[in-house]
């Protein structure tokens, strides 16, 4: 993943993280932040898995660092379009990145 934020400017929001936070079950809005972990799979973005910035973990724990992998956590702004909630990438930073040569060599 070159560029994470641009990447996931625009996600929707139902197709990857979903309309609720899953640490607390409260409903994201326009507005709201949310803290986003992309899933890759050869090069291109799979999945979005994401929670409210107060449920988040906003570190890729040592544990979970896997070699060969980039690993990204990155908070970004739900914004609104006509076909729904989008992942909004203006202000969208990374907050913890593990990179492919970083981690555990998982089997």
């Amino acid at each position: 993943m070159d560029d994470p934020i641009r990447d996931l400017d625009g996600w929707f929001v139902l197709k990857g993280i979903g309309l609720y936070c899953y640490g607390c079950g409260t409903a994201f809005e326009p507005g709201d932040d949310v803290v986003v972990s992309p899933g890759e799979h050869e090069g291109e973005v799979e999945a979005v898995f994401g929670d409210c910035v107060d449920c988040a973990e906003t570190t890729i724990p040592p544990r979970d660092r896997e070699q060969g992998y980039d690993q990204y956590i990155l908070q970004f702004n739900i914004s609104y379009s006509p076909q729904g909630l989008v992942l909004d990438g203006d202000n969208a930073h990374i907050l913890d990145h593990s990179p492919p040569d970083d981690g555990v060599l998982k089997e």
